[in-house]
């Protein structure tokens, strides 16, 4: 199993090597009241994991890279939609890709707001600003992963 040492700073949770390697940010998850444990930001697990089942971890950060890249357009396109139904594919489609990237706040973020649009619901400014803090965060762990990832090889 490879495994990357994952930046970790006040306020984000990374997994390395699939324990967690500072305390999580519970401020940033979208709209539970009560989470029922913290959620890692980013868990490298996951994509040792999904390496392994590949047995190409160059495929697997080129998804990472793409997922990064088109994260940011993905996240604000989720505001644009004006109605519940169109907004369940898009968020669907984000919430999977987060999960195999091992990015478990994110994907929970999506989830509230994919079940929200399935009870024909759009989604509230805030969780819309929580979906958009989760997706920088993401964003930048995910950097500092492939940086580390690229680095070590």
């Amino acid at each position: 199993m490879h495994t990357a040492r994952v930046r970790g700073q006040e306020g984000h949770a990374a997994v390395s090597g699939g324990r967690t390697t500072g305390p999580p940010d519970t401020d940033t998850l979208c709209s539970r009241a009560v989470v029922p444990a913290p959620l890692p930001l980013l868990d490298v697990g996951v994509i040792d994991q999904l390496a392994e089942e590949l047995g190409d971890r160059s495929a697997v950060a080129r998804f990472l890279r793409s997922f990064v890249e088109l994260l940011p357009g993905r996240v604000a396109a989720i505001g644009a939609f004006g109605e519940p139904g169109a907004l369940v594919d898009q968020t669907e489609s984000i919430a999977a890709a987060a999960s195999m990237a091992g990015a478990h706040r994110l994907a929970q973020c999506v989830a509230e707001i994919v079940d929200a649009a399935r009870a024909g619901r759009l989604p509230e400014a805030t969780e819309v600003r929580a979906l958009h803090r989760e997706a920088s965060a993401t964003r930048a762990e995910l950097g500092y992963y492939l940086e580390a990832l690229e680095a070590a090889s």
